[in-house]
């Protein structure tokens, strides 16, 4: 015993030192405990970049006087094709690529694009790993997705979360609401399964707005068709477009969740006309007055 009457053990600990470390330990245990789920998602997260980074490529985006105008994401479905969103590219003059080991590889052009799916395939003069296409009617609500795109200085980085929610923008077209965290710059990166297939393709627009497009729209794009090199091409502000102005209205209103809202919201961008339906089950119509005048 010791002089205050606490029992002493091995090493000069007395009994109450060591019940007091005993409870710390176990508080430990209780803080970690919810985490250990996160841990094992990281290594999956980890395991799935490093088997498909070499299919994502980092584009920066350049107007005629070589400024930056846009940076993004694009990913391999064949050696020399890359999808990524058309409304990213629509006002090139010209695009860098940056692959995972920090490569510069030139896009030579734009072998075939949807302005209705905001989808665009550009033709590389390199080579990048193939990604698998799979099957995007497997995605449901609830399923663990995975995002590899570029980040800051060009990185190519992953983030992981799961599907909230789908949301119908024509009988044939829905988007997909995730709770996927990433910058702009994942703006046409691939969205994966557990399995390492691609099953969507991310858009970032503004106000951030970030969402899934089905990966099968990828699919009917042809992948044979001319190359225009970018010295032909005519760039656009896909926005400004009809397509691209009722593209991103139906977008806002259903992610908004009403239609009112939507209202509110786009009434904020200066410059625009738009007329929206009160009733939830008609589409908003998106269209900068720019695009209106420019009717016949």
């Amino acid at each position: 015993m010791s002089l205050n009457g606490s029992r002493k053990i091995s090493k000069g600990l007395s009994v109450e030192e060591i019940m007091v470390i005993k409870k710390g330990f176990v508080w430990i245990l209780c803080l970690l405990f919810p985490l250990l789920p996160a841990f094992a998602q990281t290594e999956d997260a980890a395991k799935l970049l490093n088997q498909s980074g070499a299919g994502v490529i980092a584009l920066t985006v350049l107007g005629e006087n070589k400024q930056e105008i846009a940076k993004g994401t694009g990913f391999a479905i064949s050696e020399e094709i890359i999808a990524t969103c058309y409304h990213l590219i629509s006002k090139a003059a010209t695009i860098e690529g940056t692959n995972a080991k920090g490569k510069k590889i030139k896009i030579e052009g734009v072998i075939a694009f949807d302005k209705n799916s905001d989808l665009a395939l550009l033709k590389l003069k390199g080579k990048l790993q193939p990604l698998v296409l799979g099957n995007s009617d497997e995605l449901e609500m609830g399923k663990r997705v995975f995002c590899v795109g570029a980040a800051e200085m060009d990185a190519i980085t992953v983030s992981e979360g799961t599907v909230r929610n789908f949301f119908e923008i024509s009988p044939s077209q829905r988007v997909i609401d995730t709770s996927l965290s990433i910058p702009d710059t994942y703006g046409g990166a691939p969205i994966f399964d557990l399995k390492g297939q691609v099953l969507g393709v991310m858009m970032t627009m503004e106000k951030g707005l970030k969402f899934g497009f089905p990966a099968n729209a990828l699919k009917s794009l042809p992948r044979q068709g001319k190359v225009t090199e970018f010295k032909g091409w005519t760039p656009e502000d896909y926005f400004t477009t009809l397509e691209g102005a009722l593209f991103a209205g139906k977008l806002y209103s259903l992610v908004l969740d009403d239609s009112l809202s939507a209202r509110n919201h786009l009434e904020k961008q200066p410059g625009s006309t738009r007329t929206l339906s009160t009733r939830r089950s008609c589409w908003p119509r998106y269209i900068p007055s720019s695009a209106i005048t420019r009717q016949p």
